[in-house]
């Protein structure tokens, strides 16, 4: 199951809450943030384009529990020094 991240306008977490599964059935929220929900969707990646409160979508690659300890190990990248 695909995970996405969208951003909306603060304020609205309630609204989006308990609309989102209107317009993903298959919807699974991870978390709600103030303006911000990480949720897995197992639909085509094309219907959240159609959610008018949605600023902007993210696929979400990697996810990170807990603090990055610098740039390089949060981004996957090594260092040659």
């Amino acid at each position: 199951m695909a995970e996405f991240v969208s951003s909306f306008i603060t304020g609205w977490s309630d609204v989006v809450k308990d609309d989102i599964c209107h317009f993903l059935p298959k919807v699974k929220i991870i978390n709600v943030y103030d303006g911000m929900i990480h949720y897995k969707y197992d639909g085509n990646s094309r219907d959240i384009e159609k959610i008018p409160y949605f600023n902007n979508t993210f696929f979400v690659l990697i996810y990170h529990s807990g603090l990055v300890s610098g740039f390089s190990s949060g981004v996957g990248a090594t260092s040659n020094s």
